[in-house]
């Protein structure tokens, strides 16, 4: 059944996770079977998307939370400014938009697709641009197609090689050692 491998498909991911982090990517993971091969590969993957979903809810949440905190203290601001309160209030909205802004000093509205991506993906940082990924996959893109699941691995830094993938799947990247 598919219980008993997910144990330790979970142990090589997080093995290819230290790996990743240490920078000693790229990795192979040799298994003889044609299955065992794509299921890993999409193990992997539906376990990146997964963590890189919950990063974007959990981001988007604290833009939400980030964002009514500085309604409220412009709220705060505004009160003071128009003196709508007394000495002692005053203090204390001044302490309350001082513990907010304790709270809002990290800003993280930067955090874009690419750098979400990037922390989602066995893709090593420097080793490869978008460009060198689009001229590499051509190919296998004009073959498969672009929302072909083992083009959507790659992206993920994951690829997968078996004798049983069909040849026309098969990119075979020419070197030539007199570029």
């Amino acid at each position: 059944g598919g219980g008993h491998h997910s144990g330790w498909m979970d142990r090589l991911f997080h093995l290819m996770s230290v790996l990743h982090r240490q920078d000693r990517l790229p990795a192979v993971v040799f298994n003889f079977d044609r299955h065992t091969c794509e299921k890993i590969a999409f193990h992997f993957t539906d376990l990146l998307s997964g963590a890189e979903e919950a990063a974007r809810e959990e981001h988007s949440k604290s833009l939400a939370k980030s964002k009514k905190t500085s309604e409220a203290k412009e709220k705060v601001q505004k009160r003071m400014r128009d003196k709508v309160v007394s000495e002692k209030k005053e203090i204390e909205m001044l302490d309350e938009v001082a513990d907010m802004q304790e709270v809002a000093a990290f800003d993280n509205s930067v955090l874009d697709d690419a750098t979400f991506h990037a922390q989602f993906s066995f893709v090593q940082e420097g080793r490869g641009s978008q460009q060198d990924f689009e001229r590499i996959t051509e190919s296998a893109r004009k073959v498969m197609g672009e929302g072909h699941p083992l083009i959507q691995i790659l992206k993920h830094g994951i690829g997968v090689h078996h004798n049983g993938l069909q040849n026309k799947y098969k990119v075979r990247p020419t070197l030539n050692p007199h570029h």
